[in-house]
């Protein structure tokens, strides 16, 4: 028996929803998207700090089996705020621990400014792996803009697909369109690029906005 009390809210949040293929490590980011649900919803998003790998050990060993793909960090619908994963300090150790017991492949999603070939190859130990990449732009200034992230950032994350493809590491795309601000031109240009660089999926999302968003973002 383990006491409920002694858990964090990733595991109220994940019990509530019954995503037990799902486990969030961080509701930290290292970039503040432009359209970022979690600046504009008309209700409280929780932002907790980095997981305890201890907890999430005991929710691996207490979980007898898990059908499908593992998600790390993926974004749950509901009130803790999603974040960027492979900023966690002890990311490897919990990618141990969850192979320690499963084979299942683990899918990250992740924008992509931390995928370094230092950080591919670390992660291509822990294979059958996927990364989601959350790429909007392959235009440099808007990219920017979007995750108000730096030049050095951009470059590694348009890298970041080459070199997973030499590392072998199936690559998913997820993009927000914004054809008001960028252009249909911009959207074309981004969808060749997931294609040239060989992207299994593409997750398509449109924007959203609510009272709380900047009227600036709306306008573009």
């Amino acid at each position: 028996m383990l006491p409920i009390k002694q858990f964090s809210n990733y595991f109220h949040e994940n019990n509530s929803i019954n995503a037990y293929n799902q486990i969030q490590i961080t509701s930290k980011c290292n970039a503040k998207c432009i359209f970022c649900s979690n600046e504009q919803n008309p209700f409280e998003i929780e932002r907790l700090d980095f997981r305890d790998p201890k907890e999430i050990e005991k929710v691996v060993w207490a979980t007898p089996f898990i059908n499908g793909y593992i998600h790390l960090n993926e974004s749950l619908p509901g009130r803790i705020s999603e974040g960027e994963a492979l900023i966690h300090p002890q990311l490897f150790e919990i990618l141990k621990i969850i192979r320690k017991k499963f084979n299942n492949t683990i899918v990250i999603t992740t924008n992509g400014s931390l995928l370094t070939e230092e950080m591919i190859q670390k992660l291509a130990c822990f294979k059958p792996i996927e990364i989601v990449i959350s790429f909007h732009s392959t235009d440099r200034e808007n990219w920017k803009n979007i995750f108000n992230l730096g030049d050095q950032q951009y470059e590694i994350a348009v890298n970041s697909f080459n070199l997973l493809n030499r590392y072998k590491i199936p690559i998913n795309a997820s993009m927000v369109t914004m054809p008001n601000w960028l252009g249909y031109n911009d959207i074309e240009k981004t969808l060749k690029f997931f294609k040239d660089n060989k992207c299994n999926d593409v997750i398509i999302f449109s924007s959203g906005y609510t009272n709380y968003t900047n009227k600036e973002v709306v306008n573009k």
